[in-house]
């Protein structure tokens, strides 16, 4: 726990579907009493590396930040957000994170939120309809759950979505485990 003390661990027993389970240090979004929270995930480098230079990594992260910003704003209104990201550090990497913060114009539920936000180009790619074509040509599996939305809405419109990464599934007596990485015209 001390090793993913910034994430969040999820375990959801589908039953003949599998078990599903991961950590995530992603909050897609949370609503709470109207105002509505959200955060960029993006630019990812080993915690040792020293944090200078890391022009890839702040492009990608602001790729992420700018499509957040659109895509709130059609939604809420008061749109805050921090203008430098601040480190996320986890055992063996950091991530550039920004967060975001609004007041919802009324009639936005969450499962409106889910389909205006995800997937965000952190794990889509950016545009983001070309990228997941070309995603869909590369990838020679089927990525099932992982770097879907997991969360929950409850009668008042509050909610909290994550975004699960580093997953896994059990099935049939069979263990698949996912990650992936945010790869631009920069990576090597």
């Amino acid at each position: 726990e001390k090793k993913f003390k910034n994430c969040i661990n999820f375990l959801y027993d589908f039953r003949e579907q599998g078990i599903f389970f991961g950590v995530t240090p992603e909050n897609l979004f949370k609503i709470k009493a109207g105002v509505f929270y959200s955060e960029a995930l993006a630019g990812t480098f080993k915690t040792d590396e020293p944090p200078i230079e890391k022009t890839k990594e702040l492009e990608e992260h602001r790729i992420v930040v700018k499509y957040l910003h659109d895509q709130i704003s059609k939604f809420s209104s008061d749109l805050e957000y921090t203008k430098n990201p601040v480190f996320l550090h986890l055992s063996e990497m950091t991530h550039l994170k920004t967060k975001f913060k609004s007041t919802l114009k009324n009639g936005i539920d969450g499962l409106d939120i889910i389909y205006k936000l995800h997937p965000t180009p952190a794990v889509s790619g950016y545009p983001k309809d070309i990228a997941i074509k070309e995603i869909n040509k590369i990838e020679n599996h089927n990525r099932g759950w992982y770097s879907g939305t997991l969360g929950w809405i409850d009668s008042n419109n509050n909610a909290h979505f994550i975004v699960a990464i580093r997953s896994g599934i059990v099935k049939n007596n069979q263990l698949h485990l996912y990650a992936g990485c945010g790869i631009t015209k920069k990576s090597d």
